[in-house]
C-alpha cells in the first residue's frame, strides 16, 4: 500500500520501475539496503561487491532482478563494464570504508587506502556512469553516500572526514557541471547506521549508544528515490538530528521540472534552498534520488 493509501507505490519509489540502477558496495550494510529498496521499487539493479556469496544472498532476497557484478571498485575492470552498458538511470556510489586512528598515528598506508577507495574510486565510478548517462541522452540521478563527517570534524577521524568533505565538494561541482545534461547529483549524509562496518568500529558500545543512530533500511531511501523531490540537484541530505544541513545546500537555477539549465552568473553560487526542520530522517532521505528522474515530480 502506498504512503497515501491505495495500491500506488510510495513516493520514494515512484518513477523507478523499469529503470537501471547500479549500486556499489552492495554486498552488505547501506549498499545492500539500497539495492533491495531499488529492487522493491521495480528497478533493474546491478549490484557491485567484491564477495560473490554476499551478492548471491542479496539476489535471493531481492524482490526483482539483480545482476551481480563481483568487482573491486578501485580497479579498471569495473569502469570498463560500466562504460559498456547501454543505459544507467541511477548510480548509488556507496562503496567506502573507515579506519579510525589518532591524527599523529595515521600511517601512509591508511591514508592512501582511504583516499583511493573513498574519493578516487568514487570519482572514477561516477565519471564512468555519467558518460553512459550522457551517451544515452536520458539524464539520470547520481547519489554519493557521504556522512555527517562530511559536514563536521571529529577526533580519530581526520582521514575519513577529509574524504567525506571531498565527496560533498564533488557532489556540488558535479551537480553544476552535469545539470545541462539532465543529470542530477546529490549526496546522502547519514549519521551512525547499524551496519557491520559501524559495529566493527565500536566494539562493546556500538551504534546503540549513538542518540541519532538509524537502521540501513531508512538510509536506503536515499537511493530508493523520491518522486516528491522534483529535480533537485547539488544537495546533501544530513541524517544527523533528523534535519537537513542548512549551510551550503543549493538548488540549481533552472534544474526544476526538467527546465533548461540556466547557470548562475560567473563567480556566484545558485541560490540556497530554504532549510527544512523537524522532518524525520526517512522523509529527508527519500527526496534525494531516483524520483528526480520524473520530469516535474510532485
Amino acid at each position: 500500500m502506498g504512503e497515501h493509501g491505495g495500491n500506488a507505490p510510495p513516493l520514494w519509489a515512484r518513477g523507478l520501475e523499469g529503470r537501471t540502477a547500479l549500486v556499489t558496495g552492495a554486498g552488505r550494510g547501506l549498499g545492500r539496503a539500497c539495492a533491495l529498496a531499488l529492487s522493491e521499487a521495480g528497478a533493474g539493479v546491478i549490484a557491485v561487491a567484491r564477495t560473490g556469496s554476499e551478492l548471491d544472498r542479496l539476489a535471493e532476497e531481492a524482490g526483482g532482478p539483480v545482476e551481480a557484478w563481483v568487482e573491486d571498485v578501485t580497479g579498471d575492470a569495473l569502469l570498463e563494464r560500466i562504460e559498456a552498458l547501454e543505459r544507467i538511470d541511477v548510480l548509488v556510489n556507496n562503496a567506502g570504508t573507515n579506519r579510525p586512528e589518532p591524527f599523529l598515528e595515521v600511517t601512509d598506508d591508511t591514508l592512501d587506502m582511504m583516499l583511493n577507495l573513498n574519493v578516487r574510486a568514487a570519482f572514477r565510478v561516477a565519471r564512468a556512469a555519467a558518460r553512459v548517462m550522457m551517451k544515452g541522452g536520458n539524464g539520470g540521478s547520481i547519489v554519493h553516500m557521504s556522512s555527517q563527517m562530511g559536514h563536521v570534524g571529529s577526533p580519530r577521524r581526520t582521514v575519513y572526514c577529509m574524504t567525506k568533505h571531498g565527496i560533498e565538494g564533488l557532489t556540488r561541482a558535479m551537480a553544476v557541471e552535469l545539470a545541462p545534461h539532465g543529470i542530477r547529483v546529490n549526496a546522502v549524509a547519514p549519521t551512525f547506521v547499524d551496519t557491520p562496518l559501524a559495529r566493527s568500529l565500536s566494539p562493546g558500545s556500538g551504534v546503540r549508544r549513538v542518540r541519532h543512530g538509524h537502521d540501513p533500511d531508512e538510509a536506503a531511501r536515499a537511493s530508493g528515490g523520491g518522486g516528491g523531490g522534483g529535480a533537485l540537484s547539488g544537495l546533501s541530505r544530513l541524517g544527523d538530528r533528523d534535519r537537513d544541513e542548512p549551510a551550503g545546500r543549493r538548488r540549481l537555477d533552472g534544474a526544476i521540472a526538467g527546465a533548461p539549465h540556466r547557470p548562475a552568473p560567473h563567480g556566484t553560487s545558485p541560490a540556497p534552498a530554504s532549510a527544512r526542520r523537524g522532518r524525520p530522517l526517512r522523509w529527508t532521505l527519500r527526496r534525494c534520488v531516483a524520483g528526480h528522474l520524473i520530469k516535474g515530480g510532485s
